[in-house]
């Protein structure tokens, strides 16, 4: 699996085994957001948690679909899918979200959970660039935009409950 597919990305001029690396990263990247984001959703207090509640399990449900849809295309590409899990946070461009100790502290989550988010879209942003500049390819192309896509608008969603816009 992954031959022809792993032709055409090569012949539009893209490095696969950078973009399957740089895949491989933005995979363990929605890992670890997974994680906190689920986590999170479960363990925060207070009168208002059930609406950050709410949107973290969204968030992360997301971030399980980016996952998937990151892997699917790893193997189109002929790849290897990361296969341990303490290389998560070693590949990962943004490997921790700080968790507040106060865990009723709302706002401070959602700082913490907005800065996650940022750094997400600035990764994907770069290899949207990248990817434009070394070539094309369309499909890995497309899947980038749709994901930055939605970390946009989760940046919106979270500036919201913290009353930024």
């Amino acid at each position: 699996m992954g031959k022809r597919a792993r032709e055409l990305v090569e012949a539009s001029g893209i490095d696969v085994e950078w973009l399957i690396n740089e895949l491989n990263k933005a995979f363990a990247d929605e890992c670890i957001a997974f994680f906190y984001y689920n986590l999170l959703s479960r363990l925060i207090k207070g009168v208002e948690a059930s609406i950050l509640s709410r949107e973290l399990a969204k968030m992360a449900n997301r971030r399980l679909k980016h996952q998937e849809k990151i892997l699917q295309r790893i193997l189109e590409l002929g790849g290897e899918p990361l296969k341990r899990f303490d290389d998560i946070p070693k590949l990962a461009n943004c490997p921790y979200i700080t968790i507040p100790d106060n865990l009723a502290d709302l706002r401070a989550i959602l700082k913490a959970v907005l800065e996650a988010e940022r750094c997400s879209i600035n990764i994907y942003s770069k290899l949207l660039d990248n990817l434009v500049s070394a070539g094309r390819d369309p499909i890995t192309l497309q899947l980038i935009r749709e994901i930055l896509r939605e970390e946009i608008e989760h940046e919106q969603a979270l500036e919201q409950l913290l009353g930024e816009k």
